[in-house]
């Protein structure tokens, strides 16, 4: 995907073929594009930018909040970002944690000066924070939606941190239904949801392994006559769609589940 980006194309294919990519949002490619150019070796470079990264994120969590809650409040704060050992282990590792770690702490922060000070301006960078957020984890964009039902300020801010929020991610969802025909932000859903808490649902009630219920339902959500799904989306769209009665017959396993 990163590679791909260098020739203005965000697809996990090789040329010629380059189907769009819709699962993975373009916000960590991005990052490891960068990163990886830092230094001669890439990988050693990128687990060197996550790392720096990482204990900047302690660093600031332990900033901001110690001007809001007491010293051992903040250090608490600060042993917990920079010891969690899950953490550490995921730090140097070529995945997304620690970029969307630092994104979240970036987001919380602007989203608290939206409430000690709504103005426009903090509303902008709070929207903007989670929209990066979004582009690096697609869970993110749901978070937003809770933000504004609790929102303090004026309607006027709210409206500034909804149009900074959902700009970019609006143009994303505008490229995957050129692209694809599904106004979708990350294809991401419909796999998840047959995965697991459809997969793990039917594996309560019938006793089966996960792996083996799991396995059973993705192939029982069946294939198009050519044999394969064009794209992502399509193959998230029949999941979900595969997904979507079996949660809804058991919301009470669907709870036990989750």
């Amino acid at each position: 995907l990163a590679q791909n980006l260098l020739h203005g194309v965000f697809s996990s294919g090789e040329a010629p073929n380059f189907p769009p990519e819709t699962f993975r949002t373009p916000g960590y490619p991005l990052f490891i594009l960068a990163a990886g150019a830092a230094l001669k070796h890439p990988s050693f470079s990128i687990a060197l930018v996550q790392s720096i990264l990482g204990a900047l994120t302690s660093v600031a969590a332990w900033g901001w909040l110690n001007g809001r809650t007491s010293r051992k409040g903040a250090l608490i704060g600060f042993l917990y970002l920079a010891l969690d050992p899950v953490i550490l282990f995921h730090t140097p590792l070529l995945l997304s944690e620690t970029l969307f770690t630092g994104l979240m702490l970036w987001a919380l922060c602007a989203q608290w000066a939206t409430f000690e000070k709504p103005t426009s301006g903090s509303a902008l960078g709070a929207g903007l924070a989670w929209s990066a957020g979004a582009f690096v984890r697609p869970v993110a964009v749901y978070f937003p939606l809770l933000i504004c039902a609790l929102w303090r300020g004026s309607r006027k801010t709210l409206l500034v941190f909804i149009a900074a929020f959902f700009f970019l991610p609006a143009l994303w969802i505008a490229r995957n239904q050129r692209a694809t025909g599904h106004a979708i932000f990350s294809s991401v859903g419909g796999v998840s949801l047959l995965r697991y808490p459809a997969a793990g649902i039917e594996s309560l009630r019938t006793g089966e392994p996960w792996s083996v219920v799991d396995k059973q339902l993705r192939e029982s959500a069946g294939r198009p006559p050519s044999g394969f799904y064009a794209n992502d989306a399509d193959l998230s769209a029949a999941y979900g769609k595969a997904a979507a009665p079996i949660l809804m017959a058991h919301p009470f396993l669907l709870a036990r589940h989750c």
